[in-house]
C-alpha cells in the first residue's frame, strides 16, 4: 500500500517532468526547424512542408502546438506508469530531433 502511494506521487511527478522535457524539446525542434527553413533548407515531413509553403512558419509552430497537445491530453488518460514511459521517450525522441537539427545547421 505504501508502495503504491508512494508512486503515485512520484510518478506524477516524473510524469510532469518529462511532459514539460518535450514541450521544451518540441519548442526547440520548432526554432531549431525555423533557423534551419530561413537558411534555406527544407522540411522533410511532407504536410508541414506543405503547410509551411501555404501559410509560412506561424504554421509550423501551430501545428507542432496542437500535435503536442494532443498527445500530452492523451497520455493523461492513459494507466500513469504507461503515461510516465512514454512520455519519457517522447521527450528523448524530440531531444535527438533537435540534435539532428543542431547538426544539419552546423553544416
Amino acid at each position: 500500500m505504501l508502495r503504491a502511494l508512494s508512486w503515485q506521487r512520484t510518478g506524477k511527478g516524473i510524469f510532469r517532468l518529462s511532459a514539460c522535457a518535450y514541450v521544451v524539446f518540441g519548442v526547440a525542434d520548432c526554432v531549431t526547424t525555423a533557423v534551419a527553413l530561413t537558411r534555406g533548407g527544407h522540411e522533410r515531413n511532407p504536410f508541414a512542408a506543405a503547410l509551411y509553403q501555404q501559410y509560412g512558419l506561424a504554421s509550423l509552430f501551430a501545428l507542432k502546438g496542437l500535435v503536442v497537445a494532443v498527445i500530452l491530453f492523451v497520455l493523461t488518460r492513459l494507466p500513469q506508469r504507461v503515461a510516465v514511459w512514454v512520455t519519457i521517450s517522447f521527450a528523448v525522441s524530440a531531444a535527438l530531433v533537435v540534435v539532428a537539427n543542431l547538426q544539419a545547421l552546423r553544416g
